[in-house]
């Protein structure tokens, strides 16, 4: 090869792996706190809540509120929280629970209640696996496998 080629194939090569790097370069979250509105209805039963999740220093909580409107027409305000810790890979998250705040304590003996909430809210002891997916927007995608789960607004 030329001498006088060298100097500008190298530029090339440097040029390609800059831009291979950059258009791979990924962002991991390392703490977030969003908020996501989670609403059913099932017949003539409505849970209208909101739904808080805060990740910071491999700790975490949950944090459901809202208003449960019972099919005799009874309004029961409703409060759960569940504080939990994780491990981190890239943006997948490992948590595990084994405690539960409930607010009623009879909102467990419900069991139309029950079936409407996320299983991880349902038991005092879980342990679940999922990823967040940060937007261009700010907020994220919190999902399980390939299922998403919640749309959750950026709190900050």
């Amino acid at each position: 090869m030329k001498k006088w080629l060298v100097i500008p194939f190298l530029f090339l090569v440097l040029i390609i792996i800059l831009t291979v790097y950059i258009t791979n370069k990924k962002t991991y979250i390392r703490e977030f706190s969003c908020t996501a509105e989670y609403n059913v209805v099932v017949g003539d039963m409505h849970l209208f809540s909101s739904m808080s999740i805060t990740h910071k220093n491999n700790k975490g909580l949950t944090l459901l509120v809202g208003d449960y409107l019972k099919s005799n027409g009874d309004n029961l305000q409703i409060r759960i929280s569940k504080p939990f810790t994780y491990t981190q890979s890239q943006n997948t998250f490992h948590s595990e629970s084994n405690s539960i705040s409930l607010i009623p304590k009879e909102i467990f003996q419900d069991m139309d209640l029950i079936h409407m909430l996320p299983i991880f809210l349902t038991e005092s002891q879980s342990e679940i696996v999922y990823s967040v997916i940060p937007l261009q927007n700010g907020d994220y995608i919190i999902q399980q496998g390939i299922t998403p789960v919640l749309y959750c607004m950026n709190n900050k």
